[in-house]
């Protein structure tokens, strides 16, 4: 253990970040603190809670990095927060991109989901999940009619498509509408996702009543349609005359258990809400806990986002001061924290309040029922089971073989230590038995090479020959603590109807369908067989774009690559015609028709 008095000796009487390593060298700890001498020497000579404790007799050193100030501190802390991921923090276990909706930079902009940095113009949001994303990007259609096909879809239609004929497209792609009249469209679309609604609600009103003069009557009746479900939407959307941009943010926290919620209000309309579950290895109030999210959170984002005005929490917060310094910072705008929130603001915390709460609930009840089915595991293969892996394996006749691992525990799946494996080998292509092999060796090598521990169940999808093959790996290994465990699918891949067998030499067994254990086998089972499948029908999609072109003779690397560009993938070349691969530089007729008919005879 460090020694306490040598090491405040040494420690300054200004703001920073220190971090607490045990004998390994792992950081086990970041802090921030204003005065960092006070701050870690009231680690030693203050009392502590038994688990702050626990963590104390492990630290055998701590480093320290000065900052100029307590903002600076706050800043640095989460980013290393997020980078070194110690085990005694607070942590987001979410880091997903943010979904958006995107306007493409095309002469007719198409409405699209975008997930990833913010990196490009056109960009709104972002938002609080992807359903509202999608959500929003239906009513544009139906509100203001913006095509969502591809480019290269776009570029080679000769016809309206369905969307058109049930008005949510105005068909641009085949010049049923004017450039000027789409333009307007996309004007009126980017000011509702801006949140300008009584602007467009403006907008319309006009272009109705300039219709209905010129005898327009059934243009002007159009307006009228959208400004009707455009009033639809504001109501249900829970429309305020507040116009400002809000983040709410309630914690819930419930038997060492919390979680947060984010409700996300733009231009006075309740956009959604997203619920954060944080790691809690220490005891830590609810103030602790909404520091530890406001400075992980908003500390990741870019100024180029649409940030919120004010931020309204539901307790006092004393460092608000340096919080709102390093928003605005980050922001480049002022960004006020309300912490005693008054009329809308407090109906808006409310409901913040319910929807953390239920989330807390329905993770509480997931946690019991997991811990009850893994106990009822563990009595019947007399064998502590915390955490079980899965292995499955994915392929079509033997092509895109992707072998997959999918880890559960107390908490359900565990996504972040999910794996896939690119299986390729000497063996005959479809070879289950080889593929398992393969797998399982490369997700032992794996796992020792970041010093993991194996989890305490696999349970190999497949029969008898599966299992031999990983208790071959196993063996050959030397791993000695890990527990196997078949599962053969039954009668017709009925679910509830799997056999089971604890060695390949052994005699399959069957459980009720409605027991426990057999609940959570399938849940596993059905949840590797997802990963797998998803994976390999990406590999499958990738390797056949470029396989098929690959088998054409007089078409190289080069042109390979020349027709993908031009036709914006392998659909858009598929839906070309002869005339029109003909018209590229380099390639005449005879070529053309060599290529369309290799395209279409798969």
């Amino acid at each position: 253990m460090v020694d306490p008095q040598s090491l405040l000796e040494t420690l300054p009487h200004l703001p920073g970040v220190y971090r607490m390593k045990d004998v390994s060298d792992r950081v086990l700890y970041v802090g921030k603190a204003k005065d960092l001498h006070k701050r870690v020497s009231s680690y030693f000579y203050r009392e502590l809670s038994t688990k702050t404790q626990a963590m104390i007799a492990q630290v055998e050193s701590i480093d320290i990095t000065v900052a100029r100030t307590e903002t600076e501190a706050l800043l640095l802390e989460s980013n290393l927060i997020k980078s070194l991921k110690p085990r005694y923090n607070v942590v987001l276990r979410d880091d997903k991109s943010y979904p958006y909706v995107a306007l493409s930079n095309h002469a007719s902009p198409r409405v699209h989901f975008y997930r990833g940095p913010h990196k490009k113009e056109g960009l709104f949001g972002p938002y609080p999940s992807a359903a509202v994303v999608r959500e929003t990007i239906a009513l544009i259609q139906k509100l203001f009619q913006i095509r969502s096909c591809e480019d290269h879809v776009f570029a080679h239609r000769s016809r309206p498509c369905l969307l058109y004929q049930i008005g949510r497209c105005t068909a641009p792609c085949v010049k049923k509408v004017s450039e000027t009249a789409y333009a307007e469209q996309v004007r009126e679309a980017i000011l509702f996702l801006e949140h300008k609604n009584e602007e467009v609600m403006s907008y319309l009103t006009r272009k109705m009543q300039e219709a209905s003069e010129a005898m327009q009557f059934e243009t002007a009746a159009l307006y009228r349609d959208r400004i009707a479900e455009l009033r639809r939407i504001q109501a249900d959307q829970c429309m305020s005359h507040d116009s400002g941009d809000v983040d709410v943010v309630y914690v819930a926290l419930l038997r060492g258990f919390a979680v947060v919620d984010r409700l996300v209000i733009r231009g006075g309309q309740v956009l959604g809400d997203e619920v954060h579950e944080l790691t809690l290895p220490l005891e830590s109030e609810s103030l602790d806990i909404l520091e530890g999210f406001l400075s992980q959170y908003y500390a990741k984002l870019d100024a180029e986002m649409t940030w919120p005005t004010r931020i309204v929490v539901d307790r006092h917060f004393p460092n608000r001061d340096v919080f709102e310094v390093m928003l605005r910072e980050k922001s480049s705008q002022r960004i006020a924290i309300i912490e005693r929130p008054r009329a809308v603001e407090a109906s808006w915390l409310g409901l913040a309040k319910v929807n953390a709460e239920q989330a807390l609930t329905r993770l509480l009840s997931t946690r019991e029922r997991f811990a009850t089915q893994l106990a009822a595991l563990s009595g019947w293969l007399h064998h502590t089971v915390s955490r079980i892996a899965c292995f499955d394996i994915s392929h079509t006749q033997g092509e895109a073989t992707i072998g997959s691992c999918v880890i559960l525990d107390v908490g359900g799946p565990v996504r972040a230590q999910y794996r896939r494996f690119n299986l390729k080998g000497d063996w005959t292509p479809g070879d289950d038995y080889a593929a398992m092999h393969s797998t399982l060796t490369r997700y032992i090598a794996h796992e020792r090479k970041h010093g993991r521990v194996l989890p305490d169940v696999w349970v190999i999808d497949g029969g008898r020959g599966q299992l031999k093959q990983a208790e071959h790996v196993l063996q050959t290994e030397g791993v000695t603590d890990v527990l196997l465990l078949g599962m053969a699918k039954g009668p017709e891949r009925q679910s509830g109807f799997e056999e089971f067998f604890r060695s390949s030499e052994g005699v399959g067994e069957r459980l009720s369908p409605d027991s426990p254990i057999s609940h959570v086998l399938q849940t596993v089972r059905d949840e590797a067989h997802r990963f797998a499948i998803t994976g390999h029908r990406k590999a499958r999609a990738r390797r056949r774009i470029t396989s098929i072109l690959e088998s054409i003779e007089g078409v190289g690397a080069l042109r390979r690559q020349q027709l993908l560009v031009h036709f914006g993938g392998l659909q858009g070349l598929k839906s070309a015609s002869i005339e029109a691969i003909a018209a590229l530089p380099g390639i005449g007729t005879s070529l053309a028709e060599r290529i369309y008919r290799a395209l279409h005879s798969v």
